[in-house]
């Protein structure tokens, strides 16, 4: 970004003022041939000293157009000047003004102004770029924090079930010295309580990575990322899309989501491309004045400069067009329409995409709090069965085996259930980054943040 904001300064000075001063001196010593010796008062010889003095300052026009402004003064000290006349050094000093504006080629800000507008639209693509991958960071770092959500949910649920698992052996144990429980249920129920303890250590490995991750994302350094252990919490921050039809969250993305403003810029480059190309084809025809005065002897440049004596000036027409009519020309005018009407197209596709995305992700997103809805009840149910067959086994009307089986289906159950639980947030991620809510549901002060360092809208006039 700051070099695109270096190139708009750069392309914003070419109104700048131009300054050129120069000095020559210099000494001749000639003969005369014949002509010259009669037009020379019969000198045989030719000696001059001379020196050339000047100033000006000019630069270009706000439609195309260059001015300058000069000033000269230069004296001559020959052998002819001293023949002629009184002294032997004459001075001759003029101040001149030109102007060249363009009429036909060149003629206007589509030529003047077309490279400071292309500046400002890749500040502006730049900017929009940079947003975008801030925008891809926010929807990764979420996503993995809803997936560190779901692992410390299945970590809770592996620890409920190695506590039952636990509370049943201790039973079976005791039973077993009884002669009211067989060696091969405690075997059974050990195994199974080792496995939920492989399970639990891998799940704590996975959250162990999950929060190194969400560190890195953060940028946090590693020596910190390694002692910190934080958890999640289970309320999310509101939806600011909750409510808004599908039409209502297109033209929240046409505003908030990077891409539409990166194409839009694409459309303005073709077109500001095609304005400065159309204006150079046209013919070259310049409108060219200039005028001057001038005076000798020792006069000084001073309130009287630009009065009317000795005064001069000159208007004229130059023209130049291709004999062809300018076939190369007509081809990169062609060109350009059609590389606009390819952005416009893409810019049109997009929108399109953007709302069939939309209408799919709400869809998804409804069909998942269904299946959330319905699994959320099934867990419930399962519990119920679980802690009946627990009651039963308490009492010594059920087996172990029973026990067991219900308890891997609870399992299964909330390891579904949490599953889709974190299926419909990361949905509901997906719904924020296509439309651009991604920014203001979880980092609200971006925009405000940017508009310090950079503008997103700009006045091309």
């Amino acid at each position: 970004m700051d070099i695109a904001r270096h190139r708009i300064d750069y392309e914003g000075a070419i109104f700048e003022p131009v300054l050129n001063l120069a000095y020559r001196r210099s000494e001749e010593n000639n003969p005369n041939n014949t002509s010259q010796v009669l037009s020379r008062g019969n000198l045989l010889t030719y000696e001059d000293e001379s020196e050339v003095h000047e100033a000006s300052v000019g630069g270009a026009m706000y439609y195309g157009g260059d001015w300058r402004l000069s000033m000269s003064r230069n004296s001559s000290k020959n052998n002819i000047i001293e023949t002629l006349r009184e002294y032997d050094t004459e001075w001759e000093s003029e101040v001149r003004l030109s102007l060249r504006q363009p009429l036909l080629r060149g003629f206007g800000t589509e030529s003047t102004l077309a490279n400071l507008q292309l500046a400002k639209l890749d500040q502006q693509t730049s900017h929009n770029q940079f947003r975008r991958d801030v925008m891809d960071l926010i929807a990764l770092t979420v996503t993995e924090y809803w997936r560190l959500h779901g692992t410390l949910k299945v970590k809770q649920s592996l620890e409920a079930s190695i506590q039952l698992m636990e509370k049943n052996l201790q039973i079976l144990n005791e039973r077993f010295l009884v002669g009211e429980a067989a060696e091969l249920e405690i075997m059974q129920t050990r195994r199974h309580l080792m496995e939920r303890q492989l399970e639990l250590e891998g799940a704590k490995h996975a959250i162990h990575r999950s929060q190194r991750q969400i560190m890195l994302l953060l940028n946090t350094e590693n020596t910190l990322a390694s002692r910190m252990n934080f958890m999640t919490v289970e309320d999310d921050i509101p939806d600011p899309l909750a409510g808004m039809s599908v039409r209502e969250q297109l033209e929240y993305a046409r505003e908030h989501i990077p891409d539409f403003k990166l194409a839009g810029a694409q459309y303005d480059r073709a077109d500001v491309e095609l304005k400065r190309l159309a204006n150079g084809a046209k013919p070259q025809l310049d409108l060219v004045v200039s005028s001057w005065r001038r005076y000798l002897d020792d006069e000084r440049i001073g309130s009287d400069a630009f009065s009317d004596d000795f005064s001069s000036w000159q208007v004229g027409l130059e023209f130049s067009t291709p004999l062809l009519g300018g076939q190369r020309q007509k081809k990169e005018v062609a060109i350009a329409q059609l590389e606009k009407q390819q952005a416009a197209f893409d810019l049109a596709t997009l929108q399109r995409s953007t709302e069939l995305n939309i209408q799919l992700k709400r869809e998804t997103l409804d069909l998942l709090n269904r299946q959330l809805a319905i699994s959320h009840r099934s867990v419930a149910n399962q519990q119920l069965i679980l802690a009946d067959a627990q009651q039963l086994f308490l009492a010594g009307e059920s087996e172990t085996r029973t026990v067991l089986e219900e308890e891997m289906e609870l399992v299964r159950q909330q390891r579904l259930n949490i599953s889709r639980s974190i299926e419909v947030k990361l949905a509901q991620i997906e719904l924020n980054g296509i439309t651009g809510a991604i920014t203001e549901r979880y980092f609200p002060d971006f925009e405000q943040v940017l508009s310090r360092e950079l503008p997103t809208r700009f006045d091309f006039n």
